[in-house]
């Protein structure tokens, strides 16, 4: 259950945040102009989308002024029990378990293994669901290095 300083939190700082957030996208895509065109693909697809979606946001904000939220997502917690906090640190560990292995054995093998695990361990996803989730994230920052010419940390086993 939320406190009543989390009520006003939450319904007075939503348009200020999402001000900021525009404004920050903006400074983004300004700053980004100036640079080469490989080096600015990221800056202004990123800027970019995020000021379409702070505008949505501001939209969507002007149209249910003063109108009770339907549902309210910042209390999908629920109560502060053993099991919420068990669950979190179970997340956190599987996340430290990626960035070990993304060391250990490289970014594109790290993904794949840490995908599939995560999904089938803590989310009973079907394998095949998997696999595609997987291969896709792998295709993308395979394809993102690339375009971009990164160069992956080395990993430290092989």
């Amino acid at each position: 259950m939320k406190t009543r300083w989390q009520d006003w939190l939450t319904t007075r700082l939503q348009t200020p945040f999402v001000l900021g957030l525009l404004i920050l996208m903006t400074i983004m895509l300004w700053l980004s102009r100036t640079f080469s065109p490989g080096a600015k693909l990221f800056p202004m697809v990123v800027g970019g989308a995020g000021v379409g979606l702070a505008l949505l946001e501001l939209l969507r904000q002007w149209r249910t002024r003063g109108a009770k939220e339907i549902q309210d997502f910042s209390d999908l917690g629920g109560d502060d029990d053993a099991r919420t906090y068990r669950q979190g640190g179970l997340h956190l560990t599987w996340l430290a378990g990626y960035l070990i292995s993304f060391l250990l054995i490289g970014a594109l093998p790290a993904t794949g293994l840490y995908v599939v695990g995560f999904l089938r361990s803590q989310h009973r996803v079907p394998w095949w669901v998997c696999l595609a989730i997987a291969a896709g994230l792998i295709i993308a920052l395979w394809s993102l290095g690339l375009v971009l010419r990164l160069k992956w940390p080395e990993p430290l086993l092989y």
